[in-house]
């Protein structure tokens, strides 16, 4: 338990606060983790359009950069990124 002010509070080592996920130690490896399978979902949903042959490569990528980056870089500004989570998501890019 933790006491501020009088009042007590349980002690959690995480917690979704307006949909971000805040550890203890800060650790945002769960965070990316989230975002790279919400971005994976959106590039699902979109695999139809982006393989499309009709598309040239310069319209895929932009597409790409409008549609899904944005969900996997949402709320990434304060991010304390390791070697480890650069690697998820540059592995994640890589794929798409």
């Amino acid at each position: 338990m933790l006491k501020i002010d009088g009042q007590e509070y349980e002690r959690v080592k995480e917690f979704k606060y307006l949909g971000t996920i805040l550890t203890e130690d800060y650790d945002v490896t769960t965070e990316i983790k989230q975002h790279i399978i919400m971005a994976n979902k959106t590039s699902c949903r979109l695999k139809k359009q982006l393989n499309s042959p009709n598309l040239k490569h310069q319209t895929k990528r932009m597409s790409y950069k409008a549609l899904i980056r944005p969900v996997l870089t949402y709320r990434s500004e304060c991010w304390p990124l390791s070697k480890k989570d650069g690697n998820m998501l540059q592995i994640f890019e890589t794929r798409i």
